[in-house]
């Protein structure tokens, strides 16, 4: 049996962070970055090790609480030890010696882990509503094939961003890895995407030179389908009608060579600021980052070559990144994302011009935010005007990355 040997601010550091986590329900990417920031002496080891643990008990949350029988909303410091204690049980950790821990007993503990194994909702901890809609919507076998990868940890994917290149660099990618493997980061180049390379170990890129000259962008490789998918070419008048943080205008600019113009539309400012900064340093000229003004929209009308609705949606599809999504999300918050992709869809249709493209995405695996909303569109008055050209579900337990969906529609021709 494995003893832990790290010291015990780094369980005080856990502890706190799940108690801001759970109890107090903030973010917890949030609260990580935080609590690695205020513990700057904590050696990198230390860092992962923090982040690795809580983010393993807030992705495996219901079965940790439930065997320490502590109730996560209203747990107290004191109390979040026992669910410590069955982490290390789990893993096959000695208890440390330390006095939060002498009231355990580690048999008993594994015995009640051994036991939940043959619970599937309970091992594999996912909230009851959220299992009934999963296995309606997918069929029993295909959504627990799914939520079993999905509760892994993600990969850290980047993407090799040839607009930071002059013509003197040919193989952009391998000099990517030789430029990053000379900072420690060692990369394997996945061959089923183009200039996409994964971490062999987690670490932080952001300090690295292939990062701060642009020439990587950190993006999961399923994501990386989907501006490829578009099928732009150099010199198009393309919409990103919810560009978010911009990683597929990024990547639409990287495919289009800087040729075009691109319109990133996104409700959110901040979002769009972020935008702005990334888009400078990867060298991307041709994004015009925006807020949506009703006006604005009506003058782009059969205007665009290619349109891309990156929906918001329920998110499913990232449970592996975001592990505290299960607890937060909402059967009243699935079904407010299917009215707005509804608004959505006819709205940047319009956009397209006769014989342009219409893409929609999301990184969702239900079908009623995914296929179920084009056959709907379809038999609009809107949709009347498109044609189905192709639809591809990725989901996570067959390719190792997020579940994404995406639809590419033809505009006929005046």
């Amino acid at each position: 049996m494995p003893k832990i040997r790290y010291y015990k601010n780094l369980f005080v550091g856990i502890i706190q962070g799940l108690y801001h986590i759970h109890t107090n329900e903030k973010y917890a990417d949030q609260i990580v970055a935080k609590l690695l920031k205020s513990n700057k002496k904590w050696g990198s080891k230390d860092r992962r090790f923090v982040a690795e643990t809580i983010y393993d008990i807030t992705r495996y949350r219901r079965l940790f609480y439930t065997i320490a029988q502590v109730n996560p909303n209203e747990a107290s410091k004191d109390e979040l030890w026992k669910v410590v204690a069955v982490w290390c049980v789990k893993n096959g950790y000695e208890f440390p010696r330390w006095e939060e821990f002498s009231a355990f007993n580690y048999d008993a503990v594994k015995t009640k882990i051994d036991e939940a194994k043959s619970d599937f909702v309970l091992w594999e901890s996912i909230p009851d509503w959220l299992n009934e809609l999963g296995e309606q919507a997918l069929g029993t076998g295909l959504w627990q094939k799914e939520i079993q990868s999905l509760n892994k940890e993600a990969e850290v994917v980047l993407r090799v961003n040839s607009l930071a290149f002059d013509s003197t660099i040919e193989n952009t990618v391998g000099f990517v890895q030789n430029s990053l493997q000379s900072q420690g980061v060692n990369t394997i180049e996945l061959s089923d995407y183009n200039n996409a390379l994964q971490l062999k170990k987690r670490q932080n890129v952001q300090h690295t030179s292939a990062y701060e000259e642009g020439r990587i962008e950190i993006q999961d490789a399923n994501s990386q389908l989907v501006a490829p998918f578009t099928k732009v070419q150099p010199g198009m008048k393309v919409i990103d009608a919810c560009a978010g943080g911009g990683g597929k205008s990024l990547h639409l600019a990287d495919l289009m060579n800087n040729s075009g113009e691109i319109y990133a539309y996104d409700i959110l400012e901040w979002k769009l600021n972020n935008l702005k900064k990334r888009a400078e340093r990867a060298k991307a000229t041709i994004i015009s980052a925006s807020q949506p003004e009703e006006k604005q929209v009506i003058l782009q009308q059969n205007k665009a070559d290619v349109v891309l609705i990156d929906a918001p949606c329920s998110g499913l599809g990232t449970l592996r990144r975001k592990a505290d999504l299960k607890w937060k999300l909402t059967a009243e918050f699935i079904e407010e994302m299917i009215k707005i992709q509804r608004e959505l869809l006819p709205t940047y249709a319009s956009l397209v011009q006769p014989g342009g493209t219409l893409v929609y995405a999301t990184c969702s695996i239900l079908p009623q935010e995914n296929q179920e909303q084009i056959n709907w569109f379809l038999q609009t008055k809107e949709g009347n005007d498109f044609e189905l050209s192709e639809a591809q579900q990725l989901y996570s337990h067959s390719s190792g990355f997020d579940g994404f969906y995406m639809a590419r529609l033809q505009k006929n021709d005046e």
